[in-house]
């Protein structure tokens, strides 16, 4: 699971485009665990793409939507 800031409690949404992250997964020690993802934005939509092949798919896999 994801969990996403929602854009009320920030002081400005993130604006259209796609944005570098890593995952860091909550089950394991804090950096013990993470994988790089992109943000792709548009409007009212968010996707999670994967971008290596890992246990979350390949890359190129929606990780979450």
């Amino acid at each position: 699971m994801i969990l996403f800031s929602s854009c009320s409690s920030l002081e400005e949404c993130p604006t259209d485009g796609i944005y570098n992250y890593r995952i860091e997964f909550a089950e394991f020690i804090e950096g013990a665990m993470t994988e790089q993802c992109q943000v792709h934005i548009k409007l009212d939509s968010v996707f999670v793409i994967n971008m290596i092949d890992n246990f979350l798919g390949l890359p190129g896999d929606t990780i979450e939507a």
